[in-house]
């Protein structure tokens, strides 16, 4: 009884890290220490549950040769094997000021277009998809293309994972800089309207470039600056919580229900859950709020955490983030205040989520609530943290019908 186990449950938002240096934001391990049944736990929250341990090292670690589904890694083919779709891979320059010397420095950011000849389409807008992290690429959202049929989707990996560059330096990356890059991404596209998602940290770097879009119009005194911008005609949230400090609590809270659970199963002499040891705490959590998939990882995912970022998980910015409302302005010429305006917005959570109902509920409540375009809330049944993977067909419906409704 004195063992003392420390683990890492990863699980899938942001990772922790103290700020106070750089060398302990490249190991990011900010602690959710409690303990229970005299074992202590460490639990740190991240976008990935990466191989801290042992038994997820046969899953992870596979070189992306042996992978089944590597052909979607090949820049070569122009069909995806999978999707039977036709793709168009491309790249993007960003750029980004590098210390100490000050230096502007170039990175590559990958993007794939799924059915490119519907991208500049007036009836089914493309849908222009952000993945989660920061760091974990864009691999597990693939699968939308079997289930959203006809319109154009836009993926790509954000700077620092998958097949986009990953530079060393810390300053590489902030949420400024994420939106920065999305913005530079839809200008470069040339995309007049579109649909947006975001997938867990995807739907908050999501949140911020539509917050700062329309702090700009509403600031913008003879709309001079945003005539020729895109127009976001939708915004989905899938699996966001509008604050981090608030999803580790509820982690913490799940983390506590399912050991007592684990130990009350031993000692009722269950032998099918030994002990509560910690790869059965790992694996209980993982398929009951993550993915409830019995056996390996889909595959999408197990690719997604093999090419995941190693240099953007410890950044204290988004560990204290929580989702803020746009500002509101007074023009100079008048009295009354302008109220930003946000797009009709699709809130998706899964039953079983770790992004408890709690996580979710100021999209709606605040965030949206002074928004003339309405918001609603969708709980996917039977599922947990990657709805799309767990039950595609229901995942696929919600989406399509939602944007369907918001195209032109």
């Amino acid at each position: 009884h004195h063992h003392h186990h420390a683990f890492t449950i990863i699980i899938t938002i942001i990772m922790r890290s103290p700020p106070s240096n750089r060398l302990a934001a490249q190991y990011p391990l900010m602690i959710l220490a409690f303990a229970l049944a005299a074992a202590s736990w460490n639990a740190a929250l991240a976008e990935a549950f990466l191989p801290t341990h042992p038994s997820w090292s046969s899953a992870t670690t596979r070189s992306f040769k042996s992978s089944p589904s590597s052909s979607r890694y090949d820049f070569l083919s122009s069909d995806t094997a999978r999707s039977g779709t036709k793709c168009r891979e491309g790249s993007m320059t960003v750029a980004r000021t590098i210390f100490p010397d000050d230096l502007q420095e170039e990175f590559q950011i990958a993007y794939q277009i799924h059915r490119p000849m519907t991208l500049s389409s007036q009836q089914a807008v493309p849908l222009l998809v952000l993945h989660g992290g920061p760091g974990v690429p864009s691999d597990y959202l693939q699968p939308l293309v079997q289930v959203v049929p006809y319109r154009s989707i836009v993926f790509y990996d954000q700077l620092g994972c998958g097949r986009s560059d990953e530079p060393q330096a810390l300053e590489a990356y902030s949420m400024d800089q994420a939106v920065d890059d999305l913005e530079q991404l839809v200008q470069h596209l040339g995309l007049r309207q579109f649909h947006l998602l975001g997938q867990s940290f995807g739907g908050i770097l999501g949140y911020e470039f539509l917050k700062r879009r329309a702090e700009r119009v509403a600031n913008d005194d003879d709309n001079s600056g945003m005539s020729d911008a895109a127009e976001v005609l939708s915004f989905t949230v899938s699996s966001t919580p509008t604050s981090v400090p608030l999803v580790e609590s509820e982690v913490e809270a799940l983390l506590t229900n399912l050991m007592s659970d684990m130990k009350q199963d031993a000692q009722g002499g269950n032998s099918s859950s030994s002990s509560g040891s910690i790869q059965n705490v790992e694996t209980r959590f993982q398929q009951t709020h993550i993915c409830r998939i019995d056996g390996d990882l889909p595959q999408p995912l197990q690719d997604a955490y093999a090419h995941a970022g190693t240099v953007w998980r410890g950044s204290g910015a988004i560990a204290d983030y929580v989702a803020q409302p746009p500002l509101a302005m007074k023009k100079k010429t008048e009295t009354t205040t302008i109220l930003p305006k946000l797009p009709p917005l699709l809130v998706m959570r899964g039953e079983h989520d770790f992004v408890t109902a709690a996580c979710t509920r100021a999209w709606k409540q605040d965030l949206w609530k002074q928004q003339e375009r309405s918001a609603r809330e969708v709980e996917l049944a039977g599922t947990s943290h990657h709805g799309l993977l767990e039950n595609g067909p229901l995942f696929g419906s919600v989406v399509e019908s939602f944007l369907a409704e918001y195209d032109p």
